[in-house]
């Protein structure tokens, strides 16, 4: 297995995870932290990937398109709204469509992109898939942090099922090499959540985060928090019949009940009030103030921290090349911090432009990074020598 770069405890791999993983020994890694492609958000362009391959020679059905909506439900671009099966109407790579890919007809493998299934349910299976893997490779000891993000389902038709044939002809006709013509008014109607297995009304939220916690849990991952990311500075929104989305989870996963962890602490804004009674009786009701209540077994430290919150407010940072989901290197510090001891191996399976192998260097951990475009592949070189290696003390 070539990789893409390598520096001194720096790896890069191009390549897909599931392959990438395969390659890797097991229980080989301390900490993986990751961001996986949200579901319906966007196209990264890359070959299409066959998954549940059973080794068959596939014969492929019509591939499916769907075109993104951002302005349906204003979600930051988190809105999918399937449009429809095969060529009909809309071609490959016309701005705000792209390919859900086909089914075998054979054997019912799927071949796509991840974050562009059909189904929810078959997106989050691959995800399961990925994550089996990760768990293999991960250490006894070892720790998994996963962010992710929620998507607004569309419907299959979205807001467009009160226009006219006639409307919708004028606002879709056909393009490119497509002869034949546009969709059929009738068979766009049918062509939705039933088909499709996703049995959500349009504009509701799909409760992905939760679905794959779920999934994890019942494949034997430990779920030790489930902490909020909360953004002081969100992206802007326009819709107006429900609040601002200001936060996304991420999950603490463990293999076992014993694993490695370092307690990370913050300031209390009560340490002044809590040191007037570290030395007075223990209780486990109200202060005498009946403002809260005091616990004498460390949680309340003579240096005013106490133990971190499971909500951290972490502004979102700019990156200023093309990357459009770049998470803030706090968000990544944290659990390097808490969850890699400092000759550890830090993992992450969807590098995209390489946060946290940035952060890992900084931080003196070994690295190692799976990305499988390979835009983002050089864009995650690029970050990684832009960070000095770290001075060794004589």
């Amino acid at each position: 297995m070539k990789p893409y770069y390598e520096e001194p405890n720096a790896v890069i791999y191009q390549g897909h995870s599931l392959d990438i993983l395969r390659e890797l020994p097991a229980e080989s890694v301390d900490c993986a932290i990751t961001s996986p492609p949200y579901w319906g958000l966007r196209t990264y362009k890359t070959e299409p990937i066959v998954w549940d391959d059973n080794h068959c020679e596939h014969e492929w059905g019509a591939e499916s398109l769907t075109q993104f909506n951002p302005q349906q439900d204003c979600a930051g671009g988190l809105t999918t709204k399937i449009i429809g099966r095969g060529n009909q109407g809309f071609t490959r790579g016309t701005s705000g469509v792209a390919s859900q890919g086909n089914f075998c007809l054979k054997c019912g493998a799927w071949k796509g992109e991840l974050g562009l299934e059909p189904t929810i349910e078959l997106y989050v299976s691959h995800l399961l898939q990925v994550f089996d893997e990760v768990k293999r490779v991960l250490k006894k000891t070892g720790t998994l942090w996963v962010n992710m993000g929620d998507s607004y389902y569309g419907g299959g038709f979205g807001h467009e099922k009160d226009l006219t044939a006639e409307e919708f002809a004028r606002k879709y006709p056909k393009q490119g090499s497509n002869k034949g013509t546009k969709m059929d008014w009738e068979e766009r109607k049918m062509v939705g959540d039933t088909k499709r297995g996703n049995l959500l009304p349009a504009k509701c939220l799909c409760l992905i985060p939760e679905r794959f916690a779920l999934g994890m849990v019942e494949r034997g991952w430990i779920l030790r928090n489930n902490i909020i990311w909360y953004k002081s500075n969100p992206m802007p929104e326009s819709c107006k019949d429900r609040f601002t989305g200001t936060y996304e989870y991420l999950y603490f996963f463990v293999k076992n009940k014993k694993y490695w962890f370092e307690q990370q602490f913050e300031k209390s804004i009560w340490a002044e009030h809590d040191k007037r009674f570290l030395t007075g009786p223990s209780s486990g009701g109200k202060a005498t103030s009946g403002e809260y209540a005091i616990n004498r077994a460390g949680v309340f430290r003579e240096d005013g921290n106490r133990n971190k919150r499971d909500v951290w407010e972490i502004n979102t940072q700019p990156y200023p090349d093309a990357h459009f989901a770049v998470f803030p290197e706090k968000l990544v510090e944290i659990p390097i911090l808490s969850g890699c001891p400092q000759d550890g191996v830090v993992m992450d399976i969807f590098a995209g432009s390489g946060t946290t192998g940035a952060v890992a260097k900084r931080l003196s951990r070994k690295y190692i990074g799976i990305e499988l475009s390979e835009k983002y592949c050089k864009l995650h070189k690029k970050r990684l020598q832009a960070v000095p290696l770290p001075m060794e003390l004589i």
